[in-house]
């Protein structure tokens, strides 16, 4: 990791800038405006932009640095919406090259990328670029590429796949670093049928909403009963006493994931609104609100 900091470092050579900076910019860009790419012909604007989409994908509902800085995968895709990013044959600060220009308080948030520098990195120095100029974006201040180093590290995947022990203790530690490493195929050669249940019960458990997700995009089926019994994850997750934050990003994610209120295992049908609803009407009004029910 040494190592690739100082390479990367040799190169990447970033001044943030304020709202007050201006510059002149030649090259063509790409905005999302609604959400709708408008790419302008800009191809590493738009390389750049592909890559920021990759990691929305793979990062967790919030992301936690040991400063205690964090940020959310919502606040993330707003600001990759946003931003109007532009790309120039080179990006000087005086008579120095720089890799890129920030202005992240300006409206739109500008990023103006170094063709010259996009051309002669590796795929690895892009992306944790991408990363670095991301961060303040979010008003994270990224001195020296270690927050973003930090997070390169996290989320790249591995050359191999993980061992079915592993994977299931990162989801029951909720360690999002090693399941961002979990390819599908990892996982569904992993784990089947009543293993399966008895994993995404453990992401219940262990309130590891990143996991479900993940479960989300891979189609997995969060219905499921386990061997004998009479509940299913959603209603699992309800044997908890109180709406902690953590508990209410598990049920977002359950319900985002197809989670269902009404569920039947073993012969008996159950519905979760009308067991919420038989207790006072000030008990978990956020989890009544997510789930839809009436009062």
């Amino acid at each position: 990791m040494k190592a690739l900091l100082m390479n990367v470092a040799s190169l990447l050579l970033v001044f943030i800038f304020s709202s007050t900076f201006s510059t002149t910019v030649l090259g063509q860009s790409v905005q999302f405006i609604d959400g709708t790419e408008t790419h302008g012909g800009d191809s590493y604007a738009a390389a750049f932009q592909l890559i920021l989409r990759d990691y929305v994908q793979i990062l967790p509902r919030t992301y936690t640095f040991s400063s205690g800085e964090s940020f959310t995968k919502e606040q993330l895709i707003v600001k990759s919406q946003a931003v109007l990013i532009k790309s120039e044959d080179q990006v000087f600060l005086g008579d120095r090259e720089l890799a890129a220009i920030n202005q992240p308080n300006s409206n739109p948030p500008l990023v103006v990328i170094s063709r010259s520098f996009w051309d002669r990195s590796s795929e690895d120095q892009r992306r944790l670029l991408v990363l670095h100029e991301a961060l303040p974006l979010l008003g994270i201040l990224d001195a020296d590429y270690v927050k973003s180093t930090l997070l390169f590290s996290s989320f790249k995947n591995p050359t191999t796949p993980l061992a079915k022990g592993d994977i299931r203790q990162a989801i029951m530690n909720c360690d999002v670093s090693t399941l961002s490493q979990i390819s599908e195929l990892n996982f569904k050669s992993s784990f089947a049928g009543e293993e399966l249940t008895k994993v995404i019960f453990h992401a219940v458990y262990n309130y590891c909403s990143y996991a479900i997700d993940k479960f989300a995009q891979w189609k997995i089926n969060m219905n499921v009963c386990p061997a004998g019994a009479k509940y299913t994850p959603l209603f699992a997750l309800f044997v908890q006493p109180e709406e902690s934050p953590a508990f209410i990003e598990t049920l977002i994610a359950l319900k985002e994931a197809g989670a269902e209120n009404v569920h039947t295992c073993a012969d008996e049908t159950t519905d979760i609104c009308l067991k919420i609803l038989k207790s006072r009407e000030d008990v978990r009004p956020r989890a009544r609100q997510i789930l839809g029910c009436s009062n």
